[in-house]
């Protein structure tokens, strides 16, 4: 387990991180561009926020997996999502981070989970 939260973590060390003057290559006296401001959503309306993952990897002895969540994107961490194996709930899990491009991991909570079955809302 400590074997592999390092080679996680220092897969996130040298990928960088985004600064307030955006991806590097920018000059600390340059700042990012300002965001768009966000659509406006009709009245008494939410956007959808539902991501669909699929099990990458599983480690049952240490109760997680990582999950990959290309092409959408990535849920928020505390997260509670439910798993599925040929359309029939086999299990849950909580989004627990880190995450490294589409991948995440999170927490088994519940179920014997398999590497192939996919991660969605309930």
């Amino acid at each position: 387990m400590k074997t592999l939260l390092l080679a996680i973590t220092a897969g996130l060390l040298l990928t960088g991180c985004e600064t307030q003057y955006g991806w590097g290559g920018k000059s600390a006296g340059t700042p990012a561009k300002a965001a768009k401001p966000a659509a406006q959503q009709p009245p008494g309306s939410t956007p959808v926020q539902s991501a669909n993952g699929k099990i990458a990897s599983v480690r049952a002895d240490l109760k997680f997996v990582v999950v990959d969540f290309s092409p959408g994107g990535l849920p928020p961490v505390g997260k509670r999502m439910a798993v599925y194996r040929d359309g029939q709930k086999v299990g849950e899990v909580t989004i627990s981070g880190p995450v490294i491009d589409s991948n995440i991991a999170a927490d088994i909570v519940a179920g014997k989970i398999q590497a192939g079955d996919v991660v969605r809302d309930e």
